[in-house]
């Protein structure tokens, strides 16, 4: 089962060392982690977010993976038929 924790805190610095405790419960293996991240409100009210793990890199991996697929199944066929045909 999946869940998602939020916890506030008064200072920026307050969230970095409750995620480092966190790492470390996971290291002691207490609880598991997928992702998690600090957001910090600025004084402009725009938010900065700090992310353990990045979903770029996931994602560009991912679309990869099913590009190549798709084109070994669709368009790797279509070669061979144009080198039978003009062979």
């Amino acid at each position: 089962m999946s869940s998602l924790v939020v916890l506030a805190f008064d200072t920026k610095d307050g969230a970095e060392q409750m995620r480092e405790k966190m790492y470390d419960f996971q290291r002691r293996e207490l609880i598991t982690l997928e992702d998690a991240a600090v957001v910090v409100r600025k004084q402009n009210g725009r938010a900065k977010v700090k992310q353990a793990h990045s979903l770029v890199g996931a994602g560009a991996l991912g679309g990869a993976f099913w590009g190549m697929l798709i084109g070994l199944l669709f368009f790797a066929p279509w070669l061979g038929l144009l080198a039978g045909a003009a062979g």
